[in-house]
């Protein structure tokens, strides 16, 4: 049987395929293995990986490194492997030859059957760009945590012996709701410690005596007491990942706040002094709820929810069916997919795959920010004209949807959209997006961004390789690799191989089968039988002293030829049905 190679080869950055016409078609490399001359350098334990590359060379005057097996594919006797490499950087030229082609990935999507393998080539350029991106965004992302928490462990508010923050993270009063954001930033970047456990004291303290909590700054208007929902969802959310316990008064006290406040629609306002459910205090209440498994009211603000979507899959501030004129928006979209997420929704659930799908197609690549962000004013206090003046971070949000929604680094969409992320921390680890003032860097805009990265992360970690077991993965893939690359070039040497193992594999079989029968015959005490004073008893131990081991060595060996046979006869009679 004959074997070769379909190389899918790439550009260095990976996102361009470079292929050969072949009259109407773009094809593969065609690399031929076996048989390679001695002036190759080959060695006898070289690799896939090496003969891959010195073929390549050799026939086609390329330099690429191997990357991997995608697929293994045959016909009759012939069986091609598919695998993937890309154009070393030092060496970019292509060799002069008409039929060198350079297609983008839209491009290859978008000639589908002209091109061989077209799905391999999107396999592989995807696995270019995960390979690629994960290392260094891994560091990157870990880098952007430390450099987040200093800056807030640095610029903590103390009032009174207590721990906080304030919105523009400036030293001087407390806020509750930045106070929140905080601790929840730190908990998503893994630091613990005093840090968590003494703002989450701070917010205790902060509770009013209906049980919810409210903004003490951020208002436009004027002060108000009034617990507010966005703020109550933030601190009980907090407390829980603070360790705090659905037991615990405060967090019973502020769990009963906040479902009084739902309205018969099933929706929330952002307090009791409005009666108009929207989106963002729906999704904060629901977030919270669903962490304490709040089944009734959970499922009551799922129900609104999904009646808020918009015909577009996303969603805007308020229902759709009470402001039809507000169009879609990728911050209210992410709020909800998470939302309908933490309520336990599948990732197929049609909500959310509607939703997905309108933060795929709002991403712009051309953008600083991929996705817009945008801004509210939600009343509090209607009768007193105070309103709370919302900013919604809209990136992070949509990565964190797409993340949870089960979209991983290998996509263009999220893995640009975190790059484009990290890109919008500043070199002291604030945060900025196009709603942000330039020199009063907002708490809010550090948790959301915290809470992205963290989240795709760990949905990174669902489908690649935990880092601890990754040595063990790559030592089988390179034995792999030997063991494929000699087969592939030394076709009959592998035969014979394999004819050997099937040779000594049957010998050891043999030996076992009689070794163990040497033993059933000792642990039933026939050896016993052969010193008995009955002569027809030794004639029977000795005759099952010799039959049964005899029968023990011949019989596997026996069986493995009988299969070994079928097997060609089955063999032979496809080939013929061939012809």
């Amino acid at each position: 049987m004959t074997t070769g190679v379909d190389l899918i080869l790439l550009a260095p950055e990976g996102d361009r395929v470079v292929l050969r016409a072949e009259g109407s078609r773009l094809v593969c490399l065609r690399l031929e293995l076996a048989g390679l001359p001695d002036d190759t350098g080959r060695r006898p334990d070289d690799g896939i990986d090496t003969l891959v590359e010195r073929t390549a060379a050799r026939e086609f005057g390329v330099d690429v490194a191997f990357m991997g097996l995608l697929a293994y594919e045959h016909t009759g006797d012939t069986g091609r492997l598919v695998a993937a490499a890309v154009l070393r950087p030092e060496r970019l030229a292509l060799p002069h030859d008409a039929r060198w082609r350079t297609l983008s990935v839209a491009e290859v999507c978008n000639r589908g059957a002209d091109i061989e393998h077209a799905a391999h080539l999107v396999t592989a350029v995807r696995w270019h760009r995960a390979a690629s991106g994960a290392a260094e965004l891994s560091t990157a992302i870990r880098r952007a945590f430390d450099t987040s928490i200093a800056y807030l462990d640095s610029h903590l508010s103390t009032e009174d012996g207590r721990w906080g923050w304030n919105q523009w993270q400036d030293g001087r009063s407390i806020g509750i709701l930045s106070t929140a954001e905080a601790v929840l930033a730190h908990i998503h970047a893994g630091a613990q410690g005093e840090f968590v456990s003494r703002p989450a004291q701070t917010l205790a303290a902060e509770q009013n005596p209906d049980g919810g909590w409210r903004v003490r700054s951020s208002l436009i208007g004027g002060m108000s007491s009034l617990s507010i929902t966005e703020s109550t969802a933030a601190c009980l959310t907090a407390l829980r990942e603070a360790g705090w316990s659905h037991t615990d008064s405060v967090v019973t006290k502020g769990i009963a706040w906040l479902e009084e406040q739902q309205r018969p629609d099933g929706g929330w306002a952002s307090s009791a002094e409005d009666s108009q459910s929207m989106v963002f205090p729906t999704t904060a209440a629901i977030r919270a709820l669903a962490g304490f498994h709040r089944v009734d009211s959970v499922s009551r603000g799922v129900s609104w929810l999904r009646h808020a979507q918009c015909p577009d899959g996303g969603w805007g501030a308020s229902a759709r069916a009470t402001d039809s004129a507000r169009p879609s928006s990728p911050a209210y979209t992410g709020y909800a997919i998470v939302a309908l997420l933490a309520a336990r929704s599948p990732e197929t659930d049609t909500a959310v795959v509607a939703g997905c799908d309108y933060l795929v197609e709002t991403f712009d690549a051309l953008r600083e920010e991929p996705w817009e962000s945008t801004t509210a004013n939600t009343p509090v206090d209607p009768g007193r004209s105070i309103r709370m003046d919302y900013r919604h971070f809209a990136t992070p949000w949509a990565l964190t949807a797409l993340s949870l929604a089960g979209h991983d680094l290998d996509e263009a969409v999220v893995l640009d959209g975190v790059r484009r992320l990290l890109a919008l921390q500043q070199p002291n680890g604030t945060w900025r997006c196009s709603v942000t003032a330039p020199d009063s860097p907002p708490v809010w805009a550090t948790h959301d961004a915290v809470l992205a990265l963290r989240t795709v992360l760990r949905a990174s970690t669902r489908t690649l390789v935990p880092v601890a077991v990754d040595q063990y993965v790559q030592q089988d893939r390179r034995v792999m690799q030997a063991y494929l690359g000699r087969v592939v070039a030394q076709p009959s040497d592998g035969a014979a191989a394999g004819g050997r193992i099937g040779r000594v594999g049957a010998v050891w079989l043999s030996a076992l089968t009689v070794a163990v029968t040497m033993l059933g015959l000792w642990q039933g005490g026939v050896f016993e039988q052969l010193q008995s004073s009955s002569g027809m008893r030794q004639v029977l131990a000795a005759a099952a002293s010799i039959m049964l081991p005899v029968a023990g060595a011949t019989v596997p060996a026996v069986l493995i030829e009988e299969h070994r046979l079928r097997r060609g006869r089955r063999s032979a009679d496809r080939r013929q049905d061939g012809d």
